[in-house]
């Protein structure tokens, strides 16, 4: 297990040194693009449909070949109104011979790349329907009781398993009163809470600490007193050992301290939540949240 803190969290910034200026693919010059423009990584990885973690794989290619470290830097060193940055490769205009071995050879080279060009377009829609739809939030809201009990969240950008990721660490204690409770909402944005309504089932990874936790869908509803209602799993984890939970949403139970018993209701899926179950001090790692259909 390879865990190193790179930086707190910052959605552009990754670190990297000793850059060199290269030409640039095509994907790259398509994420340069739309980081020019003011767009997220995980809001490129929903318009490319490509996993967050490769945007970002791209983005510390593009700092390195553009020798910047931040989004700062790139913007100030490439400003919008300049145009995007000069990195087009050169070169002379290839002749084409009218042969008929070339046309033949033309013709099936033609014939591949039609081919290939369709499976680069399927793929990714099987990869997503596999893997799910990455999850983007626009809040980690913490909610503790008055017992004494405390929570935390913090984001950062993580080197976890060669690559880079975005973690959430949930740190605090849960105080051993029968009532007491910690948590966090996740707040999803339009495009994640529509895939949690046409999911089935969600997944995560986290790097342990030995203690249980619950993972809660809320949804509103009007037949529950309160007009939430909410729905949960417990999962158990190990101390500094990496594991990715997957649970499914029949697989949940209704929360008996809100409200009736009432069927689960995708349309009316409002957010996701983490609340600490085992009582004295946790510190969880939380991170590749994702909605699987």
């Amino acid at each position: 297990m390879q865990l190193k803190k790179v930086c707190f969290y910052d959605k552009y910034t990754i670190v990297m040194k000793n850059a060199e200026t290269a030409v640039l693919s095509s994907r790259e010059q398509e994420i340069l693009d739309f980081l020019l423009e003011g767009i997220s990584p995980k809001e490129i990885a929903f318009k490319l449909n490509i996993s967050y973690d490769t945007v970002l794989a791209h983005q510390k290619k593009l700092y390195r070949k553009l020798d910047v470290h931040t989004i700062n830097e790139l913007l100030a060193k490439y400003p919008k109104e300049n145009g995007p940055a000069p990195v087009h490769s050169s070169g002379n205009t290839p002749v084409f011979f009218k042969s008929p071995v070339f046309l033949v050879s033309a013709g099936i080279t033609v014939i591949s790349f039609l081919f290939l060009s369709i499976l680069l377009i399927f793929l990714p829609l099987k990869n997503n329907a596999t893997q799910g739809f990455p999850a983007v939030f626009t809040r980690w809201q913490t909610w503790e009781d008055n017992f004494g009990s405390y929570i935390s969240v913090t984001p950062q950008i993580d080197f976890i398993q060669d690559q880079y990721v975005t973690t959430y660490t949930i740190a605090g204690s849960l105080h051993s009163n029968n009532f007491s409770y910690t948590g966090t909402i996740v707040e999803p944005d339009a495009s994640t809470l529509k895939a949690m309504k046409k999911a089935s089932s969600f997944s995560f990874t986290v790097l342990g600490d030995g203690n249980s936790y619950e993972a809660h869908i809320t949804t509103t509803d009007t037949r529950v007193e309160g007009g939430l209602s909410h729905y949960m799993k417990k999962f158990t984890t190990k101390k500094d050992e990496i594991i990715t939970v997957h649970i499914k949403y029949n697989e949940m139970s209704q929360s008996p301290y809100f409200g009736n018993r009432v069927p689960f209701n995708k349309e009316n899926i409002e957010c996701f939540q983490i609340q600490a179950h085992s009582t004295g001090d946790f510190n969880l790692k939380i991170w590749n949240i994702r909605f699987i259909r």
